[in-house]
């Protein structure tokens, strides 16, 4: 660990201790959103009660979600708040001025998580990096970006170049892409760049209806602008999870922050949309493929359940987002590594925020 996280840790500690100790009696969250939604359950798992929401949109106010009151900044509750976590990861520091009169104990919950992380899981991740330094020091920058709640640590390691870099491509005509996430095929048309238009094949996944619709117009256009033959990129309208299922769900127009796991099941007599979702073992169904990214908001744990037997026994070179939750960065590797041990891992980021970072995975063998 370098001196500077070291340093963050102890720091920091007596504050976490501090949140920890103001928590017992429950926990008010600062931001209704994506990760706020996703800390609810997070936080209840570790038995620390939340009691409701706070946040500046006056269109959630009186709201509930997740079963959780939606408050003013202003209200009574709030004001009387022994312990409050910031869910609004990209304004942790403007937020914590907002709220700096109140007498709670305050702190984000990237910070809480990174805190709550053993000795032993950062010293497992360290040692599947360590043998590119790179890496390892862009491990660091993550966390000493949670712990402060500002991205400078992120600069010296940030570039726009995700997916398709670190590995090269170059006289792998017979690779076979899965694209988990395609979303409007704007990974799908950079991987095809990458291999200047020489690849086997392309499986591209993608739930949401409007988001399926543009990516079959990019990839309408990719064909005639590259000379593709039509069948060698499958279009798939369904989402990546550890297994086979059908869910109804309001809006199926707008998944891009709703993870596969939170969606349940509406209503047919009204104006839900069918999402399916479909397991990469049971799809494959024992065949090949070579490569595998993934970007599938928050459900990438569920997508490696449902491709274990496939990249055991495939051993695809994978680029795999761990930036959805806080606990990914701690989480998703160790669960990749547990499917092929013998995987040499990078850490690639690529956002000027607390966002995009990639975990790329390449047998030793390869």
């Amino acid at each position: 660990m370098s001196n500077e996280l070291k340093n963050l840790l102890t720091n920091t500690r007596a504050k976490y201790e501090n949140v920890i100790a103001s928590a017992v009696d429950g926990v008010y969250l600062y931001g209704a959103g994506f990760i706020g939604r996703w800390s609810v359950d997070y936080l209840e798992r570790s038995r620390v009660p939340v009691l409701g929401f706070v946040d500046s949109d006056p269109a959630k106010w009186g709201k509930a979600i997740k079963g959780k009151q939606v408050f003013r900044p202003s209200d009574t509750c709030i004001r009387q708040a022994k312990a409050i976590l910031i869910t609004s990861r990209h304004a942790v520091r403007p937020v914590k001025k907002l709220l700096a009169h109140l007498p709670a104990a305050i702190m984000s919950i990237d910070e809480l998580v990174v805190h709550r992380a053993s000795e032993e899981e950062l010293q497992q991740i360290e040692s599947l990096l360590e043998h590119d330094e790179r890496s390892l020091q862009t491990f660091h920058a993550v966390l000493s970006a949670m712990l402060v709640g500002s991205t400078q640590s992120l600069a010296p390691f940030a570039d726009n170049r995700p997916f398709f870099d670190r590995f090269g491509f170059f006289n792998r005509d017979q690779e076979i892409f899965v694209d988990a996430g395609a979303y409007v095929g704007d990974s799908l048309e950079r991987f095809i760049w990458s291999v200047n238009g020489v690849f086997h094949h392309i499986h591209a996944f993608e739930p949401g209806s409007a988001q399926f619709q543009a990516l079959e117009k990019r990839v309408n256009r990719l064909c005639q602008e590259w000379a593709l033959k039509a069948d060698s990129i499958s279009l798939v309208n369904k989402g990546l999870s550890a297994d086979n299922r059908v869910a109804l769900v309001d809006s199926a127009e707008n998944l891009t922050q709703m993870t596969l796991e939170e969606i349940r099941g509406g209503d047919e007599s009204g104006t839900a949309n069918r999402v399916v979702t479909v397991s990469l073992d049971s799809y494959f169904n024992g065949n090949k493929y070579t490569f595998l990214k993934v970007d599938v908001e928050g459900s990438e744990a569920a997508l490696l359940q449902g491709a274990r037997e496939s990249i055991a026994q495939h051993r695809p070179r994978v680029a795999l987002s761990i930036y959805h939750y806080p606990t990914d960065v701690f989480e998703l590797p160790l669960q990749l590594h547990r499917l092929n041990s013998d995987y040499l891992f990078f850490l690639g980021h690529h956002s000027s925020q607390l966002m995009e970072t990639v975990l790329y995975a390449k047998d030793k063998h390869d």
